[in-house]
C-alpha cells in the first residue's frame, strides 16, 4: 500500500509528474529513505507500517541552540518573534508521546546530529548496522575525504578527490557547535528555558549563567558523551 500521493503532493507541491516519476524510480531499488523535513507527529505516519520489518526510522535531534544559531544567520528575532519560544515545540510532542511510541514503534533510532559529526565514520556503521545493510567501500572513502578537505588535508593528487569535487564543503563539526561563541547569552537562556524536556532527555548540557558558558568555550563540552554505541538516548 502506497502513501497516499495526493496528500503527499498537497503537503510538498511539486511538478505534475515529480511524484509518480520517484515513486517508480524508488519501487526499482532494493533500499529506499525519505528526508522528512516536518513531520510534526509520529501518528502521521501510516499505521501499516507499524513495526514492518523492513520499515526503520531514523529520528534526528540537534542541540536546539545549534538550531536557532543557524535559523539566525538567515532571518533576524525580529522577523520571527517565535522561533526560540517555539524552537522545541516537536520535540516535547514527541517527548510528550514516547511511551506510546516506542510502544509501537520498534525499528526507531535516535541519533544526535552533534555525535554524527563529532565521530561520522562509526555513527555511519552504527546506522548501517540499525538498517541492516553492509557499509560500502565508497561511503567511507567520501567521509574520509570530506573530513580531510574540510581540515586543508586533501591533496588535489588524492584519488579521494573524486568524492568530494561537486559537493559543497562546510564543515559541519565547526558549524554544529559555533553557537557556543555565537549566541548571545540572552538567546541562549531563552532556548534553554523553553526546553528542559529536551535537555534532560537528550543529554545536553544545561548552562547556569554566562560565565560558565564562556569558560567553556568548546562545542564538545555542550553534550553528554555517551559512546558511539549508544542508540536509544532516551
Amino acid at each position: 500500500q502506497n502513501i497516499d500521493l495526493i496528500a503527499l503532493q498537497q503537503k510538498c507541491p511539486l511538478g505534475e509528474n515529480d511524484i509518480q516519476t520517484a515513486e517508480k524510480i524508488c519501487t526499482t531499488k532494493i533500499v529506499r529513505a525519505a528526508k522528512v523535513m516536518r513531520l510534526h507527529d509520529m501518528q502521521e505516519l501510516p499505521k501499516h507500517l507499524i513495526n514492518t520489518k523492513n520499515y526503520k526510522i531514523i529520528y534526528l535531534v540537534r542541540d536546539p541552540r545549534g538550531l536557532i544559531a543557524s535559523r539566525l544567520q538567515v532571518m533576524s528575532e525580529k522577523e520571527c518573534p517565535d522561533c526560540i519560544i517555539n524552537v522545541c515545540n516537536e520535540w516535547n510532542h514527541f517527548l510528550a508521546n514516547k511511551d506510546t511510541i516506542f510502544k509501537y514503534w520498534k525499528n526507531l533510532m535516535i541519533v544526535r546530529y552533534e555525535d554524527f559529526v563529532v565521530n561520522p565514520e562509526a555513527w555511519t556503521k552504527i546506522i548501517y548496522d540499525f538498517i541492516g545493510i553492509q557499509n560500502h567501500i565508497d561511503i567511507h572513502s567520501y567521509l574520509e575525504a570530506i573530513v580531510k578537505s574540510e581540515q586543508g588535508e586533501l591533496s588535489q593528487y588524492s584519488k579521494l578527490t573524486k568524492y568530494v569535487e561537486n559537493s559543497k564543503i562546510r564543515d559541519p563539526k565547526k558549524r554544529a557547535f559555533s553557537w557556543v561563541n555565537t549566541l548571545s547569552w540572552r538567546v541562549v537562556d531563552k532556548v534553554q528555558r523553553h526546553c528542559q524536556a529536551v535537555f534532560e532527555n537528550f543529554g545536553y548540557i544545561y548552562y547556569r549563567d554566562e560565565k560558565e558558558l564562556r569558560n567553556s568555550r568548546k562545542g564538545e563540552d555542550s553534550i553528554v558523551n555517551y559512546g558511539n554505541k549508544q542508540r536509544l538516548i532516551i
